[in-house]
């Protein structure tokens, strides 16, 4: 028997990271006088960005709309090119955006055993084997990894991972060894970049998974 599971809530944190809701323009605050002329500094009613000027070709427009490839996240500061890229590494994976990096491991359980690739943000892990191991990173406050919070996941203690039971029969997938009853690959993913997945993460019962279920089945 095979057992095929969907990760979507993967998927669902990559298009969230790689998409517009992260994005979202600061309007000014109760009281402020909201701007009316595109280059104040200020989002006004009609805009989806204002990085201080009135230039078209910087990311926001000569009308203040943000223009496609582009991420304007604070008022009054410019705007940056958008960054939505997904690596494998080894069986791993890990997807880059502009205020949220990610590493998943080949069991589909948060936080890598292998480096990240250059160019991510990992926090040096003192001791470990690979250094650069990922969870989660995060850059909210757009201060182009200056200043970021995490690594929320790793180096992951007591652990991290998932589970399932299936007709009485435990499966687990857990960074902690790492465990993997339920191997896998994830899928229609092109290197550098994203693909228009048709899925996220397709598991398969290995052959220790199998024999459990087998063990367990009625």
């Amino acid at each position: 028997m095979k057992i095929q599971v969907w990760l979507w809530g993967v998927c669902a944190l990559v298009f969230l990271g790689c998409g517009v809701p992260e994005d979202e323009p600061d309007i000014g605050s109760v009281g402020q006088a909201v701007g009316e002329t595109c280059g104040d500094s200020i989002v006004g009613p009609a805009e989806t960005c204002d990085d201080g000027n009135a230039t078209a070709g910087d990311g926001c427009s000569d009308t203040c709309i943000i223009e496609a490839g582009h991420v304007c996240r604070t008022p009054g500061s410019t705007c940056r090119t958008t960054v939505c890229s997904v690596d494998a590494v080894g069986g791993e994976t890990f997807a880059q955006m502009n205020f949220i990096e990610i590493g998943v491991g080949d069991g589909a359980y948060w936080g890598t055993t292998g480096n990240s690739p250059a160019g991510y943000h990992a926090r040096p892990s003192t001791g470990a084997t690979n250094p650069a191991i990922l969870g989660y990173v995060a850059d909210p406050s757009d201060t182009d990894w200056t200043d970021y919070d995490g690594d929320f996941f790793v180096p992951g203690s007591p652990e991290e991972g998932w589970g399932l039971e299936v007709g009485g029969a435990t499966f687990n997938n857990n960074r902690s060894g790492p465990t993997i009853d339920m191997a896998g690959t994830f899928g229609a993913w092109a290197t550098g970049a994203l693909s228009a997945p048709t899925y996220c993460f397709r598991c398969f019962a290995s052959a220790t998974a199998t024999a459990k279920l087998a063990a367990g089945a009625t």
